[in-house]
């Protein structure tokens, strides 16, 4: 792509920081939804084919990301993941409360239980 032409887009869409990351020849990927899957697929495909270019940096919404932010970004696990890492450790502390709440009532019962069993021997 032309960078004269991104910028002129750029610049009709309200972009106008997209012009700090063209440099050289300049191609563009577009993604929808996922941002680490584009960032990933961009990042895989250099990687793989050992081509000679490099990410200069990459436009998420209204912010203009760095090079590193971009390779930082492909490096992240995929969403779904995250996802369950996070509910995982949400968890956790209710099921740790649950366990000592439980505790009590098991050792209550237990406890009468064993009253029963002493009553019924005597």
């Amino acid at each position: 792509m032309k960078n004269t032409l991104a910028v002129r887009a750029s610049q009709e869409i309200g972009k106008e920081r997209i012009p700090e990351i063209l440099e050289g020849p300049t191609g563009i990927a577009f993604g929808m939804g996922d941002v680490v899957a584009v960032a990933k697929a961009v990042n895989d495909f250099i990687s793989n084919n050992r081509l000679p270019v490099s990410i200069h940096g990459a436009v998420m919404g209204s912010d203009i990301l760095t090079a590193e932010e971009v390779r930082t970004l492909a490096n992240l696990p995929p969403k779904e993941e995250l996802v369950g890492k996070m509910l995982g450790q949400m968890k956790a502390p209710m099921s740790g409360l649950v366990n000592v709440l439980n505790g009590v009532v098991v050792g209550l019962a237990v406890v009468l239980q064993r009253r029963v069993e002493q009553l019924d021997s005597t």
